[in-house]
């Protein structure tokens, strides 16, 4: 996030109040309380702040019972960003005490919000494109629990009946709508890099490109790794190294749509000969799948970064021992 703020709201964000404490940059306390969720009351609230400085609001939840802060902080020019709730988690251990309360909660955010802005997530809700695609997306993924919990409920009964029923009761929903919006011009430049690579179509580059954005929001593809949850972890205790193991933390959706593309890229040869070298080191499919995740990641994050095509290459020919 950018420096330069003057002021820090966190929120802990309510169904029907929220709790605000406001800091500046050295820690003070200039605002906290129980806040109404009306926008008159957040407008009060966010308008007495902002003749302070420079604002940067920081809620919990971003969607559901968090949007009225989020749209309302926007509506005042201000900048909204998000943290995590297994990150506030995470930090409030470092503070002293046991207490779950709302205030606390809030104060915790506040104070990561100024100390830690790298555990900060933006919010990019100002692309009307972006937007549309996210709610479209967000149907899609209703579309395809609805349709598994139904395939597997009339499974059951339908059992040794023609195996076409089943793929037909299948989450295959396509949705030509989010064809068109990806087709516009606020998303062509960036879908049409994401699709250039093997193993990425239009569902994916979908949910890559509403997690991540253009990915100027990660330092390097390091970062990136971490925050969708494919960053090899290494485990010890004492003199004992217990290799590298995939993280359980992460970016779940992102974490799904880097496995998925990695899978379909072994149909590129070039995806295929890294996997095959991988699996010829002894590495079973899970953990050589992962590790072309991972070698994806780095091309894909310069891809974004740059706004640059994919470049196909000849794979390598070597020989294997048997």
């Amino acid at each position: 996030m950018d420096d330069g703020y003057a002021v820090f709201p966190g929120l802990d964000v309510g169904k029907g109040e929220h709790h605000a404490v406001g800091l500046d940059p050295a820690g003070r306390r200039l605002h906290g309380g129980p806040l109404p969720n009306s926008e008159p009351k957040l407008r009060e609230v966010f308008d007495k702040l902002a003749k302070l400085g420079r604002v940067l609001v920081v809620v919990d939840q971003h969607n559901t019972i968090g949007a009225l802060p989020v749209t309302v902080a926007r509506a005042c020019g201000l900048d909204v960003a998000y943290l995590p709730g297994l990150a506030t988690r995470g930090i409030a251990d470092l503070y002293p005490g046991n207490a779950k309360t709302d205030a606390r909660d809030a104060f915790v955010i506040a104070d990561a919000a100024r100390t830690l802005p790298h555990a900060l997530r933006r919010i990019d809700v100002g692309d009307d494109t972006l937007a549309e695609l996210d709610v479209l997306i967000g149907f899609d993924d209703d579309l395809a629990a609805e349709a598994t919990r139904i395939s597997n409920r009339i499974r059951g009964l339908l059992t040794g009946l023609h195996p076409a029923l089943e793929r037909v009761l299948g989450p295959r929903a396509a949705h030509p709508a989010t064809l068109e919006i990806l087709s516009r011009p606020a998303a062509r430049s960036a879908a049409r890099v994401l699709t250039s690579m093997p193993g990425i179509g239009v569902r994916t580059a979908a949910r890559i490109l509403l997690e991540v954005g253009d990915a100027s929001a990660f330092k390097s593809s390091a970062h990136l790794a971490a925050y969708a949850g494919i960053a090899p972890v290494t485990r010890t205790s004492g003199t004992s190294i217990k290799g590298e193991h995939p993280a359980r933390s992460g970016n779940r959706k992102l974490k799904r749509a880097f496995f998925l593309s990695a899978f379909a890229a072994l149909h590129d040869p070039a995806g295929r000969t890294y996997y095959d070298r991988q699996r010829a080191e002894g590495k079973k499919h899970n953990a050589a799948l992962i590790r072309l995740a991972r070698r994806r990641r780095d091309v894909l994050f310069a891809m974004l970064r740059n706004s640059a095509h994919y470049r196909h290459t000849e794979p390598a020919h070597t020989a294997i021992a048997a």
